[in-house]
């Protein structure tokens, strides 16, 4: 009975044939295989092939019965004629093998073995703590899914111009943050990338969020919010007040209006606003129904999920991905997490696992082509400077250097007090950083940004003066 452990035998022929003789091919297998999926005398031919390409970097080629000129060589050795015939037939065989084929075979056969383990795994797990064994389980699942091997495909060649070029036109625009200082910078969220918000608590991290889903919904984006921390009815009723510009309660909101003169800002000034509606009013049903109406299906393009704190893993959320494309054939172009800190962790490595989650959720974007942007804390220090920086991350300084873009928040007490603050690009992997911007905010009517200016020296006293600032940093700018 064949062994179904290892390949067939004419599978092993062929193996060994691309691998004895193609360079390109064969170094494929050679980072791909294992010398034990052989048998017998195809063994040996594996062991010294595998043995001359770490020594030669390249396939044996004609020399292939050189490599066994100990018994080949030796007219008295009871297998020279087996072992001159086998090499000369893996020469032959070469010349006309389909060598993607073999290479797909080999793959598929391995990954057939990973599902065999697997199954071993489950049934022993499974027998062992039966529904307790349910989060384990799922753990295997997901690193099955997870490690599945990828097409062929040898890359990008830089004469590919077109795609080069399309790459570009489509990222630079595709996102944005409807703040103009950013948006002119190409600070913004890309597919395969994570864009990340830092800032103290309370500070108006989720608003930043929820403000990104609104725009990427006015331009017919789909967007998945996750929440591992509010209820997803509230974050609904976040977009609607964003969307809408409306407040939950009846209030006449003051805000703080810049009055710009060629393009410079001269003066800050108090204003108040009278909405017209609030979610409180009698007929918030019907006014809400007729404006859904105007947006046409643009509402269904956004989903809200919420997980328990300290529950969702990297794997958890693929499945989530998996679920959703499967059951509501919906894709996200757009995932806001709110927020990375609170995934689930280990409680012995706190901080290589929160570090780690980040660079799962953007190995996740990048493998589905999806724009990620996540928020995060920062320390004890960070939220006592006057100016936060990359460096007042929470825990991991990691996560710095796997982020593509960060921008930081920081408000003074009398910043806070006329709804103005400033954001600061900490990081951009691709465009500039190190500048900072002045805005002003309305959270009373979900605004995260109503106005916004490059953030001049020129600027501090005026912003001081206004807000009756007295503190003894000065800006930094």
């Amino acid at each position: 009975m064949p062994n179904e452990d290892k390949p067939s035998a004419y599978l092993q022929q062929n193996i060994l044939a691309v691998l004895t003789q193609d360079d390109e091919y064969g170094k494929i297998i050679l980072n791909t295989l294992d010398v034990n999926l052989f048998e017998g005398f195809l063994l040996e031919f594996a062991e010294r092939s595998v043995d001359y390409w770490r020594q030669q970097n390249q396939a044996p080629k004609s020399h292939l019965p050189d490599l066994f000129a100990d018994i080949i060589g030796d007219p008295h050795h009871p297998r020279k004629a087996v072992y001159s015939r086998i090499a000369f037939q893996l020469m032959d065989l070469a010349q006309t093998v389909n060598k993607k084929y073999v290479l797909d075979s080999l793959r598929d056969f391995m990954r057939l073995q990973q599902y065999k383990s697997s199954v071993v795994d489950l049934h022993q797990l499974i027998t062992a703590k039966q529904e307790k064994a349910i989060p384990e389980a799922d753990e295997i699942v997901y690193n099955l899914i997870r490690n599945r091997p990828a097409a062929f495909d040898p890359g990008l060649r830089l004469s590919n111009i077109e795609r080069i070029i399309s790459y570009f036109e489509t990222t630079q625009n595709e996102f944005s943050t409807d703040i103009h200082e950013l948006d002119s910078n190409y600070i913004t969220p890309a597919r395969g990338e994570v864009f990340l918000f830092l800032g103290a608590a309370s500070t108006g991290k989720t608003w930043f969020l929820v403000d990104l889903g609104r725009h990427a919904l006015n331009h017919r984006k789909k967007v998945l919010h996750i929440s591992l921390e509010m209820g997803e009815e509230l974050i609904g009723q976040r977009y609607l007040e964003t969307l809408l510009m409306i407040p939950k309660r009846e209030v006449t909101p003051e805000v703080t209006n810049f009055v710009m003169q060629e393009g410079k800002l001269k003066e800050l000034l108090l204003t108040k606003i009278t909405p017209e509606f609030d979610l409180s009013s009698p007929n918030i049903r019907d006014e809400l129904r007729a404006r859904a109406r105007l947006m046409g299906t643009r509402y269904d393009n956004l989903l809200i999920k919420r997980f328990p704190g300290n529950s969702l893993t990297p794997n958890g959320l693929r499945a989530y991905l998996d679920q959703i494309e499967v059951n509501d054939h919906f894709i996200p172009d757009l995932l806001l997490l709110d927020y990375i800190g609170i995934m689930k962790s280990d409680a012995k490595n706190y901080r290589i696992s929160m570090g780690q989650n980040l660079v799962d959720f953007r190995a996740i974007m990048v493998e589905r082509n999806i724009a990620g942007v996540t928020a995060h804390q920062i320390s004890r220090e960070g939220a006592k400077a006057h100016q936060v920086r990359g460096t007042h991350i929470a825990e991991d300084w990691s996560m710095i250097g796997t982020a593509d873009n960060i921008v930081t928040y920081s408000q003074t007490e009398g910043e806070k007090r006329f709804n103005l603050a400033r954001l600061f690009v900490a990081k951009a992997r691709s465009e500039k950083s190190g500048f900072q911007i002045l805005i002003t905010q309305s959270y009373a009517l979900g605004q995260f940004c109503r106005q916004s200016v490059y953030m001049a020296a020129k600027y501090d006293d005026l912003v001081k003066e206004f807000v009756g600032d007295e503190e003894p940093e000065a800006y930094d700018s």
